[in-house]
């Protein structure tokens, strides 16, 4: 598995690497290869909380408060919006 180059990488275990690796192929999912789809599922859910939590772990305190208050409805000046679960 080829590791994302980022400086990141040196601060993490090989199984947090090796999800950011994982979440990596998920940028071609806003324009798919239909020859080659990226599937999404929750196999790897577990594995990608524990990245998360060593992310927020390494970040510092005023970074982890300006992303807690943002408001994740926003985007660019826009506002998404969310669909009603049936």
């Amino acid at each position: 598995m080829t590791r994302p180059d980022i400086w990141l990488t040196s601060s993490l275990s090989s199984d947090d690497a090796d999800t950011m690796t994982l979440l990596d192929a998920y940028s071609e999912l806003r324009y798919p290869n239909l020859n080659h789809p990226v599937e999404v599922g929750t196999q790897q859910q577990a594995q990608v909380d524990l990245l998360m939590d060593t992310l927020w772990a390494q970040m510092p305190a005023s970074l982890c408060e300006a992303v807690h208050s943002m408001d994740p409805l926003q985007k660019g000046g826009r506002v998404l919006m969310k669909k009603k679960i049936e």
